[in-house]
């Protein structure tokens, strides 16, 4: 405590000249040897820095991820990033059709010195059914008691994570408009349950994208906005996927769609709860033969924009190294309508300015 006042009373008693002496600077080494010059023991500086230099990334605005890659890249970025978001869904905690909760993804252990490091990040449980409808549908209809057994579950792994901030729901494959009356039910029952455990608890759920009522792209009917509303205290619309694994090469959120998806959602549900969903990875479609042919059942491989760099800049190539492609070339342009990139790999021709049916100035 008294570390912390200390820290407060340096950092007040200087600022207003450390403000008005920074003004008169013309770059930032100077700036860090003004610092240096204000140093009144060795934590000052870093201190400094941190309260006056650190933009806030979250002024007036919200951002949500998931620990789903669990790779060294995502820990990175919870470690470097951290101060950039207000809440993570762990995606730890898988549901099975009898309603029991495992955990199958990111092990907690290895989130604690996030956990620790970013206080102000809102820590979700993801509970997911990785898209099986089987198991969505034992819920709804609590089949074998299934539905009941889950809310007990949710409770009990609140209970041995008790700092998490709430749970997160990501259930998908719930079928059609049929199935909307017990589907509420389910997100009903969900709700009420951690509100009666801990009413500070929240709920996030992840609801598919929809353009209205059975405005679903991918047999998500199930699904209306304005029903889900009051079961929730923020909900991630997964506005993503119009381009998948199985589709022909496309925008993964092509603009009119996104447009459609938040021009319902504003209107169906509290605009102050959503997080506008935004894909970060796109696909490789393999079109020079049919799915058949190159032994996958689709044509599209997801990638990371990481990814995607690789195979840009040759770190990645069809041959598996071997032989290595040290160069393949690549066709790629920005789709400002939709506002995408696109690469065309083993591209040997290209379109030049004297090819364009028309032309829009300023070039």
């Amino acid at each position: 405590i008294m570390f912390q006042i200390l820290r407060r009373c340096l950092i007040l008693s200087y600022k207003i000249d450390l403000q008005r002496l920074l003004r008169r600077q013309k770059n930032e080494k100077n700036n860090l040897m003004l610092l240096k010059r204000l140093e009144t023991g060795a934590f000052l500086l870093p201190f400094f820095q941190e309260d006056i230099f650190m933009r806030d990334y979250l002024k007036g605005k919200r951002c949500m991820v998931w620990s789903f890659m669990g790779n060294s890249r995502m820990y990175q970025a919870l470690r470097d990033y951290g101060d950039r978001l207000d809440t993570v869904g762990i995606f730890t905690f898988e549901v099975s059709a009898s309603g029991t909760i495992s955990e199958t993804g990111t092990s907690i252990s290895s989130m604690m010195t996030y956990i620790n490091r970013w206080p102000h990040i809102h820590w979700l449980l993801t509970i997911m059914n990785h898209g099986t409808a089987s198991i969505f549908t034992a819920l709804r209809n609590n089949t074998g008691g299934a539905k009941d057994t889950f809310l007990f579950e949710i409770v009990r792994i609140m209970e041995k994570y008790p700092w998490c901030a709430g749970i997160d729901i990501d259930l998908e494959r719930g079928g059609g408009y049929e199935n909307r009356a017990a589907a509420n039910a389910l997100f009903r029952d969900i709700y009420q349950t951690v509100k009666a455990y801990d009413p500070a608890k929240r709920v996030n759920i992840c609801l598919p994208g929809m353009t209205g009522v059975q405005g679903s792209v991918g047999g998500e009917n199930w699904c209306v906005y304005a029903d889900l509303d009051a079961y929730c205290d923020t909900a991630s619309i997964m506005s993503y996927g119009m381009a998948w694994a199985g589709s022909a090469p496309g925008p993964v959120s092509p603009r009119s769609w996104l447009e459609g998806i938040y021009d319902y959602a504003v209107r169906a549900m509290n605009p102050e709860k959503l997080f506008m969903g935004l894909p970060g990875y796109g696909w490789n479609w393999q079109i020079y033969d049919t799915p058949e042919n190159l032994g996958k059942t689709y044509r599209g491989t997801s990638n990371t924009y990481y990814a995607a760099k690789l195979w840009m800049t040759g770190g990645y190539n069809f041959t598996d190294d071997k032989p290595p492609q040290p160069f393949i070339p690549i066709v790629a342009y920005w789709d400002d309508y939709d506002k995408v990139p696109w690469a065309l790999p083993q591209g040997y021709d290209y379109m030049e300015g004297r090819d364009a049916v028309s032309y829009e100035y300023p070039l």
